[in-house]
């Protein structure tokens, strides 16, 4: 590798590197976890090289002794899987091979160590996961949730987009970093929208994938479509605009959505749900089209008419575009999904796509209302800051904060617990919210907040 400087309207050599080589090209990385439908499933997701080779997943419940294989599947994405360049173009590379399994039969509470790949790529460093039990045999449950990430770097460079963004890369860097030293802290992990904001550069999930796998191995990763992943001009059943550069949501979906547990294999759904504990945990794409007899608000209603409060006490919606910011509310957003939010009483709603953090009262018609959904923005995953700290002009104890940092979700069948931690592990806001459980009714929402 040959590094140059210029001056004098001429580059000159700077420093040569010994000679750089690959111990394996095709070696299995960048695994990831997710959720199924079903208690005792485990979805792994990883990448290899160009070698065709059969993948497996090997696991057991020992470290190094795996006692059960599951065959991959090999899942083919290629340029033609987007619409418009540099996605197609210039931005694109292939990644080499992605493979998706789905282990199963596995024990409730057990701790599973886990390797992938094959004699002939070689095999992925050991990782392990918990499986979770059924929800209604979990007495408490922890979720970490954030929004609008990207890639970061630990010496000041930052992506392609450097000059032209308000990225800080230290900034997601730190916030991997703290992801990282949390992960036992939490039983799965949401990002709800712009992922790695790749934005038709292939090369850049994949760095992506890398920075994240410390975390994505260990717990289910769970996530949802931003624009970034999502806008084009023109393409059927998605937002207008020219966020996603071309990807159309194909790359996410290649790498992340299909591997959701949508219950369908269709690539325009992009809503789902799972029960975690005591938390029925809904995904929603505002990239997509809400409103009131589409098919994701028909989703949504009935979705929240099945769910359990006897099981599932608490309900969250994790979605990108936010219903109320600071100076801002999406009155369309707000027609088409706060009569169902309300009706069947919702307790949070977490949004990103703003790069700030903003708590709000319980809100309704854009007042506060006892009772109603709390809104909570927290596109806060180091993707650069927007100037619009604290809550909205209708807020009650608002709590808000430019600082970098991730929502830590803590919930048992009586109370739960939102508190915003920042890169140094400072709590900057904390709400708790009290249910009164035992006599099937709900209690006036009670807010204490920490400074």
């Amino acid at each position: 590798m040959r590094s140059w400087i210029t001056g004098s309207n001429r580059k000159v050599l700077a420093a040569r590197s010994n000679v750089i080589s690959w111990n394996n090209l095709n070696q299995p990385s960048q695994g990831r976890l997710a959720l199924t439908k079903k208690v005792g499933e485990m979805s792994v997701i990883w990448t290899s090289g160009q070698i065709a080779t059969a993948q497996t997943v090997k696991l057991g419940t020992s470290s190094s002794k795996y006692t059960v294989p599951f065959a991959a599947a090999e899942v083919k994405h290629e340029a033609s899987d987007m619409c418009g360049s540099p996605a197609t173009g210039y931005g694109w590379r292939s990644e080499g091979k992605i493979w998706h399994a789905v282990v199963t039969g596995l024990t409730p509470n057990t701790v599973y160590f886990y390797t992938y790949g094959s004699d002939v790529t070689g095999w992925s460093k050991e990782s392990h996961f918990r499986v979770m039990p059924e929800s209604s045999k979990m007495t408490s449950t922890k979720i970490g949730i954030v929004g609008d990430q990207g890639i970061g770097s630990k010496d000041s460079t930052s992506d392609r987009r450097n000059g032209n963004s308000d990225q800080s890369s230290f900034d997601i860097e730190d916030v991997i970093t703290m992801l990282n030293n949390h992960v036992d802290d939490m039983e799965s992990f949401f990002l709800i929208g712009d992922v790695s904001y790749a934005q038709g550069f292939a090369a850049e999930w994949e760095i992506y994938h890398d920075q994240m796998r410390h975390v994505a191995e260990r717990i289910p990763f769970m996530t949802v479509t931003g624009n970034h992943e999502a806008d084009w001009p023109g393409f059927p059943g998605m937002r207008d605009g020219w966020d996603s550069t071309g990807e159309c949501n194909g790359a996410y979906e290649k790498r992340y959505g299909q591997f959701m547990p949508k219950g369908t294999t269709d690539k325009s759904v992009q809503w789902y749900s799972w029960n975690q504990g005591p938390v029925h945990v809904i995904a929603l794409s505002t990239e997509h089209d809400t409103g009131v007899g589409s098919v994701q608000n028909k989703w949504l209603k009935k979705d929240l008419q099945s769910v359990d409060r006897s099981v599932t006490p608490w309900v969250i919606v994790g979605t990108h575009r936010p219903l109320y910011a600071k100076r801002f509310e999406d009155k369309q957003a707000i027609a088409d999904l706060e009569p169902l939010l309300y009706q069947y009483k919702v307790d949070v709603l977490y949004a990103g796509h703003l790069h700030t953090y903003q708590r709000f009262c319980p809100m309704l018609n854009n007042k506060c209302m006892p009772g109603a959904t709390t809104h909570v923005l927290v596109g806060s995953a180091g993707a650069g800051f927007h100037s619009t700290p604290g809550a909205g002009p209708n807020s009650q104890r608002p709590g808000g904060s430019t600082a970098a940092g991730v929502a830590m979700i803590t919930a048992n069948r009586t109370h739960y617990v939102h508190e915003y931690v920042n890169l140094h592990n400072k709590v900057e806001d904390r709400f708790v919210l009290k249910l009164g459980y035992n006599s099937g009714d709900r209690a006036p929402y009670n807010y204490t907040m920490k400074a």
